[in-house]
């Protein structure tokens, strides 16, 4: 069976709105554009500011790749056993096909010809490379993103009701919902300018999943929790 299966009809991307800051609002306002309509603003823009754009974008792209792949050898350094530890918690895992860094090539068809993705990848490509790679372009590239944070949204829900919840090294879970600390869990509901609650991680999802939330709060965290997920599919994917 597909991990899509009844996910995308019955748990749908929901954008949150506001923003903390003129930066924040610009950010959420572009986030929000397709390729085309961004490459009308691009177009529009005279070539000193075009100039200047590109070259923050490049030294942010570049930054931000840097920063990764300094971390991601940091925790190498620190335990040379990070990958075969991931590994041992992914086989004693009981609900993981959800994981889209656990498909082999051979699976990856199915979940893309439900997607609608199907033949618009080359064949050779596993459930790794569609986390970390730019595997798709323009509109393809924006429908995967969506399908990746609701197939994450419902892997996290099944981490909850799981007979044995995947349980990787400490060192991978800053975007593991169900191994944050009530501190780390405070952390994330203020960026979504929610209040303590005093709650972990764990308990977090499980209420989410249980409607213990408003309509708002729901449609904030689900929004926060999809993305944090979709960071720890990449964290865990850079060191298997």
């Amino acid at each position: 069976q597909s991990p899509l299966c009844t996910v995308l009809p019955n748990q749908p991307f929901v954008a949150m709105g506001g923003a903390a800051s003129t930066a924040g609002a610009v950010a959420a306002g572009v986030g929000k554009m397709k390729e085309g309509e961004l490459k009308e603003v691009v177009k529009a823009l005279d070539k000193k500011t075009l100039a200047t754009l590109h070259k923050v974008v490049v030294e942010v792209a570049d930054g931000s790749k840097a920063e990764n792949e300094a971390a991601t050898k940091k925790k190498i350094e620190a335990d040379p056993e990070i990958g075969k530890k991931l590994a041992k918690a992914i086989e004693e895992a009981t609900q993981m096909r959800r994981a889209p860094f656990t498909w082999t090539a051979e699976f990856v068809p199915n979940v893309l010809n439900e997607a609608g993705l199907r033949g618009h990848c080359p064949d050779s490509v596993d459930g790794k490379s569609l986390v970390l790679d730019d595997v798709f372009k323009g509109e393809d590239a924006e429908k995967w993103e969506t399908v990746m944070k609701v197939v994450a949204f419902r892997w996290l829900g099944d981490q909850v009701t799981a007979e044995k919840a995947f349980d990787p090294p400490d060192a991978v879970c800053e975007h593991y919902p169900m191994k944050w600390e009530p501190a780390r869990v405070n952390q994330f509901l203020a960026k979504l300018s929610l209040p303590e609650w005093g709650i972990d991680g764990k308990t977090l999802v499980k209420m989410l999943q249980e409607d213990h939330y408003s309509e708002v709060h729901k449609e904030q965290l689900s929004k926060g929790l999809k993305e944090e997920t979709v960071f720890f599919f990449k964290d865990v994917a850079k060191l298997m």
